[in-house]
């Protein structure tokens, strides 16, 4: 795994100026380039200058100004990268957001997206923005979702991977050991135990039950342990064995299980497969993937299976 190019798909909100700084620490960590991505949507162009009632003449003025300006945005950012030894481009794209940001990932080749995770609408407040969802379920390269709250990023100290038992893909933990061997981190590989409440009233089965997920968590761990030494010849790149655990944690529900752990445990990012358990869904980002995003306190990077 190598991050050379990362996509930022920016529209000016204050959120979306802190991924950049997201952006930022992984780009000088793998001294890798930064391609920055506006892109005008019509529809959203006209709800936001409230121009319904106008003609076309006063709409193409307000989208030159609005191009001219973002322009000069990604030119002043090159420009303020350059002195900090980053190497940043923007381009400015039309057409539908989501759409547009997968298909320049791919045109691009880049190796990441990190882009944040709310919309502009009422109910996007309350959930993962449209753009970004969209984004996150259908990108076929690790998809950064930033979340609002965070300050600007100075260091990664702590990853969490929820691994799922149940099946045998361990492409996060790949990820995130490699990940974390790069920026300094150490890593936590989780298994939620879902149960109903039934279960805590009788505590021989409940410790049988944890015994049973710790031994198979603790061989998964071992055999990605053995693939990353293998692939990772720089020493100073290399994550140490003592820098990885793993931990059986149990709950009702699983995404707020993780969430909650992540929380008490202060853990700065999440690397999570985007699949689904559920038939066609699997398609998609994930039920417990998408919730994870939703209620976490830190930054999520999806990948895929």
């Amino acid at each position: 795994m190598d991050i050379q190019k990362i996509l930022w798909p920016s529209d000016r909100s204050q959120e979306s100026d802190r991924s950049l700084g997201f952006a930022l620490f992984i780009a000088r960590k793998y001294d890798a380039e930064i391609l920055g991505v506006h892109v005008t949507h019509k529809q959203s162009f006209l709800a936001s200058l409230e121009l319904f009632e106008l003609n076309d003449e006063p709409v193409k003025e307000a989208f030159a100004r609005s191009e001219k300006d973002l322009e000069s945005y990604f030119s002043a950012l090159e420009s303020r990268l350059r002195k900090r030894k980053v190497r940043f481009s923007g381009k400015i794209l039309k057409g539908e957001p989501a759409d547009r940001i997968l298909k320049t990932a791919k045109s691009e080749r880049a190796d990441l997206i990190v882009m944040g995770t709310r919309g502009h609408g009422l109910l996007d407040r309350m959930l993962i923005g449209s753009t970004t969802l969209e984004v996150l379920r259908k990108s076929g390269i690790p998809t950064l979702a930033f979340k609002e709250g965070e300050k600007s990023r100075k260091a990664i100290r702590h990853v969490l991977v929820p691994l799922d038992l149940n099946r045998r893909d361990d492409s996060a933990l790949d990820y995130a050991m490699e990940f974390a061997g790069r920026v300094g981190a150490r890593v936590t590989v989780v298994y939620v135990l879902r149960m109903a409440g039934t279960v805590y009233a009788m505590p021989t089965v409940l410790k049988s039950m944890l015994a049973g997920s710790s031994r198979e968590m603790v061989k998964r761990l071992e055999e990605a342990q053995f693939r990353h030494r293998s692939a990772v010849t720089d020493p100073e790149h290399r994550l140490a064995d003592s820098k990885t655990k793993t931990k059986v944690i149990h709950g009702i529900n699983t995404a707020v299980t993780i969430s909650d752990f992540a929380s008490a445990k202060k853990i700065d990012l999440i690397v999570i497969n985007k699949h689904s358990t559920k038939g066609i869904a699997r398609k998609l980002l994930g039920n417990v993937t998408e919730k994870v995003i939703q209620i976490s306190h830190c930054s999520v990077l999806t990948v895929r299976p």
